[in-house]
């Protein structure tokens, strides 16, 4: 991620790098991509691995976190162009260019798209985090 400001009404002020920075500069959160692999075409074994790896995580990071699942619109145009560019001399360049067209078309009707993933962890100073501190005081009232 690149550093903008944001200037809007939206509660963020900044994004720098991987942080993602609120309005009153101490709520900060750090968003890292996930290398995303299919879950259900690995054996039992990693995938009870994959699990009990995201729970490590889950009680491993002692802070807030979320986890992001986001897609992009496969762009259909830019994957056609890039296979004119390499179109090779010797192609029968009409019926290649037809059949890309139709690639297109058909791709364009899938509507396809890339997904992402992203676990952000909030780096709040523990002082100054509200709902750790709310939560450690209902932890001390009585039930």
């Amino acid at each position: 991620m690149s550093g903008a400001a944001v200037r809007s009404g939206a509660p963020l002020q900044t994004v720098f790098s991987n942080l993602v920075i609120a309005r009153d500069l101490r709520d900060v959160w750090a968003v890292f991509r996930i290398r995303g692999r299919s879950y259900r075409s690995e054996p039992r074994r990693k995938q009870r691995a994959l699990v009990e790896q995201l729970e490590a995580f889950c009680w491993g990071v002692e802070a807030d976190f979320q986890i992001l699942r986001v897609s992009r619109r496969w762009d259909a145009e830019g994957y056609v162009r890039a296979l004119r560019e390499r179109t090779p001399r010797r192609a029968h360049r009409e019926l290649w260019l037809s059949y890309l067209e139709r690639q297109r078309e058909l791709v364009e009707l899938l509507d396809p798209s890339t997904p992402a993933a992203f676990v952000c962890v909030r780096l709040a100073d523990p002082e100054l985090d509200l709902p750790a501190r709310a939560s450690r005081l209902m932890e001390r009232t009585p039930a």
